[in-house]
């Protein structure tokens, strides 16, 4: 149950860092363009017009993202493995993104690696919890 409730509130986490990470580089890096009615046909059009400077960040976004949500799994769950489910479910978010959405051949080329890289570092700086020592056992009445 833990590991569950780790990998959870790593998504959940992971998700909304990204989400503002993204408004901050809306917020320094303004694409300038207006738009009345936001679609994904809209979306798709917009993204290869920002700037080279919210472009990277949107990339350094879901490394951050998924090193900030790796993280938290891993100290809750113990396990690294609830870090790499994580930094997975992002590898996934990214496919899907360039999947949808145009992007530049650069972006398409090192897009995946911002996950892979924050799921690694989180497997480094959070330490793995140490497996439950075996129980001990009651002696037996013939011990005694």
């Amino acid at each position: 149950m833990r590991t569950f409730l780790g990998i959870a509130a790593g998504i959940i986490v992971g998700l909304a860092s990204a989400a503002g990470i993204g408004f901050l580089g809306d917020f320094l890096f303004p694409s300038g363009i207006a738009v009345e009615r936001y679609t994904a046909a809209v979306a798709a059009d917009i993204f290869p017009r920002l700037p080279f400077e919210a472009q990277l960040l949107s990339i350094l976004s879901w490394g951050i993202a998924t090193l900030i949500g790796a993280s938290l799994a891993k100290k809750i769950a113990g396990r690294s493995w609830a870090a790499w489910a994580v930094a997975a479910f992002f590898v996934a978010y990214v496919v899907l993104t360039l999947l949808v959405l145009p992007m530049p051949g650069w972006m398409q080329a090192v897009a995946i690696g911002g996950p892979v890289i924050g799921g690694f570092i989180a497997n480094r700086l959070v330490a793995e919890r140490p497996a439950a020592e075996a129980p001990v056992e009651a002696p037996d009445d013939a011990d005694l």
